[in-house]
């Protein structure tokens, strides 16, 4: 597989993850600060879990529509908000 990855920002990135075919299997934007990150709920709808060391994460599926969504907060002196799509 394959990907490109783009700058938009000094706080906003994203990579694009293409399959044998180069057909888009993976979307994913970071957001360094949580700076211009969508609201958690308009991404995976309800509440996001704690994991032990304090980042947040909540994963969706839509099998019928074949593909994931996901939303993770990191923790630590600089946040950061990944927000993911991929095909099953």
């Amino acid at each position: 597989s394959d990907q490109d990855y783009y700058v938009f920002t000094e706080n906003e990135s994203a990579q694009i993850g293409y399959d044998t075919a180069h057909k888009v299997v993976t979307i994913s934007v970071d957001y360094l600060g949580g700076i211009g990150a969508p609201d958690y709920k308009a991404v995976v709808g309800g509440e996001l879990q704690r994991e032990a060391n304090g980042s947040l994460y909540r994963m969706v599926r839509y099998e019928s529509l074949g593909f994931w969504v996901s939303y993770n907060r990191t923790t630590g002196p600089v946040t950061s908000v990944s927000v993911t799509i991929q095909k099953i």
